[in-house]
């Protein structure tokens, strides 16, 4: 799954939709690869304008798969936010 963000953005794949985020696994990371315009402007043989994100699209309903799934183990990936719906900050 590394190597996913970067075919994506070699392979030019113009729109990315996803329904549950994660900041660990996969979705939105803590590696911008999707959102750094400086790679296609750095090296555009290579890598092609950054794609249109989506995410969260069904996300209610792949969390209630996964919970379905498997209850268990979806409250611990939930409690180590390993996956989810990321929440609204307060205030």
């Amino acid at each position: 799954m590394r190597d996913v963000p970067w075919a994506i953005r070699e392979s030019g794949i113009g729109r990315v939709v996803f329904a549950i985020g994660s900041p660990v696994m996969g979705g939105l990371t803590r590696w911008k690869l999707f959102d750094d315009k400086r790679l296609s402007q750095a090296m555009p043989s290579f890598f092609r304008h950054a794609p249109d994100v989506v995410g969260g699209l069904l996300a209610g309903e792949a969390e209630k798969d996964w919970s379905d799934w498997h209850p268990l183990l979806w409250r611990m990936i939930k409690a180590r936010r390993c996956l989810g719906t990321p929440r609204a900050p307060k205030g």
